[in-house]
C-alpha cells in the first residue's frame, strides 16, 4: 500500500472531543451525516473537512469549529502560551 501523506495545515481536536461525548465514529458519522469512514479520515489528518462538515460536527459536540481545528501556528502560539502561563505561577504554598 501506497505511503499515505498526512494533510499538515489543520491540528484537529476532534477524537478528543468526540471522546469527551462518548460517541463512537459511527455515531458521530451518523449525527452528521457523512460515513464512518470520513470521520477516521479526518481525525487522522488526512482529510479536511468542508465548512459545512466543521460546522456540523461543532453543533453536534457543542463546541466551536476553532477547537475542533486550528492552523499549525495558532496550536503552536497557543502551547507557548500555555507553558509560559505555567512557568509564571508562584510555587504552591504547603499547608502544616
Amino acid at each position: 500500500m501506497a505511503d499515505r501523506q498526512r494533510n499538515t495545515r489543520l491540528v484537529n481536536h476532534l477524537k478528543v472531543h468526540r471522546a469527551i461525548h462518548d460517541l463512537t465514529q459511527e455515531q458521530l458519522a451518523e449525527l452528521v451525516g457523512v460515513s464512518r469512514k470520513t470521520i477516521n479520515k479526518v481525525e487522522r489528518g488526512w482529510f479536511v473537512p468542508s465548512a459545512e462538515l466543521a460546522l456540523k460536527l461543532a453543533r453536534v459536540l457543542e463546541t466551536t469549529v476553532e477547537a475542533l481545528f486550528e492552523l499549525p501556528e495558532d496550536a503552536e502560539r497557543r502551547r507557548e502560551t500555555e507553558q509560559s502561563a505555567a512557568v509564571a505561577l508562584p510555587p504552591r504554598r504547603r499547608e502544616a
